[in-house]
């Protein structure tokens, strides 16, 4: 008990003030990266392998196959999918660290393992579905386009949300910036919403198109768009539907992720995260989980809290069993050899 009460110490830091919810992650190798399956090579029933090119076709094909989803939001239809291991733009995480720190330990018993922590202020459920709906509804709607030109339509219609989502901020950081005394600098915010611009658009002419669009923005607005730009690069949260056992027993919650790729080309750039990146402050965070302590731990988490592959629904009852079966098999078998 006393290495989990360590790591449990080290990943539930309450310095960041009680309204504020903590969302888990664990990675048996240390340098796997927060990246969604949908940006990696994945491979389906071992028959085809799809990359993110194939988003909106595998949209459409679930879609297809369960007509409920066309009259539902994009982000229920990918939360329904990564429930059933189809690869989409979402991440899962747990709000229970115990559960982040036994995947952290699961596999690669010769690799250290990680922990992502990060901090989420007052988003508790179930009374809020999401920590930022205008960019859940932004990111899930990229994800069904299938040509450029429906890109930038869409952030617009989105801004126009973010706007109203946040009027009493935006107008009293308006006032404040456009304060006489505070001598507005219009090419100065031009430059930031260009940079941010710069920072996700790769596709040169939908770059343009949105610079153009900025152009045509008044201060106020422009003020605005850039910091909207800016938050498409920051983790977003959704409470995961109670849709099956296996998020319930895992206390679910996903991120949803930026990025588009459009016939084998990158139009809106992915920000995966690695340990690299973080300095271990801040809102994300991550732990070191020694590759020594991962068998005990692994104990300590099924005799105490009763955390296992079978609790989890990782993993049915009976192939545990059969797992349990070859392995004592080929513990006798060396045990044999040594007579």
């Amino acid at each position: 008990m006393k290495e989990i009460a360590n790591i449990l110490n080290l990943i539930t830091d309450k310095s960041m003030g009680a309204n504020v919810t903590r969302f888990f992650r664990g990675h048996a190798d240390e340098d796997y990266g927060l990246l969604p399956s949908i940006f990696r090579n994945s491979v389906i029933d071992k028959t085809y392998t799809t990359k993110a090119k194939d988003e909106y076709k595998l949209l459409e094909e679930y879609k297809k196959g369960f007509n409920k989803f066309y009259t539902q939001p994009t982000y229920n239809l990918l939360c329904d999918m990564q429930h059933h291991g189809i690869p989409t733009r979402l991440i899962d995480w747990t709000t229970n660290p115990l559960i982040a720190l036994y995947f952290s330990c699961c596999s690669s018993p010769d690799k250290n393992g990680l922990i992502f922590i990060q901090h989420q202020a007052g988003m508790h459920a179930p009374a809020k579905m999401s920590d930022h709906p205008i960019y859940l509804a932004l990111h899930a709607e990229i994800a069904a386009v299938n040509n450029k030109q429906e890109i930038l339509p869409i952030f617009m219609k989105h801004f126009e949300d973010y706007k109203a989502y946040w009027s009493s901020y935006l107008k009293r950081l308006t006032r404040r910036l456009t304060h006489p005394t505070a001598k507005p600098n219009y090419d100065g915010f031009l430059k930031r919403a260009h940079n941010e611009i710069d920072r996700f658009i790769v596709d040169s002419k939908l770059n343009q198109a949105f610079k153009k669009r900025a152009m045509n923005l008044n201060i106020n607005q422009l003020i605005h768009f850039g910091n909207f730009m800016n938050g498409l690069g920051i983790l977003h949260f959704l409470y995961a539907p109670q849709l099956n056992e296996r998020v319930i027993a895992q206390h679910g919650a996903f991120s949803i992720c930026t990025g588009k790729i459009l016939k084998n080309k990158v139009i809106i750039r992915t920000l995966g995260l690695y340990p690299s990146d973080l300095s271990g402050e801040g809102l994300l965070r991550h732990v070191i989980i020694p590759k020594e302590q991962k068998a005990a731990l692994l104990n300590q988490l099924e005799k105490y809290f009763n955390i296992n592959a079978f609790t989890l629904k990782l993993k049915s009852q009976q192939e545990i069993i059969n797992e349990n079966r070859t392995l004592r098999r080929a513990t006798n078998q060396k045990l044999s050899n040594k007579r």
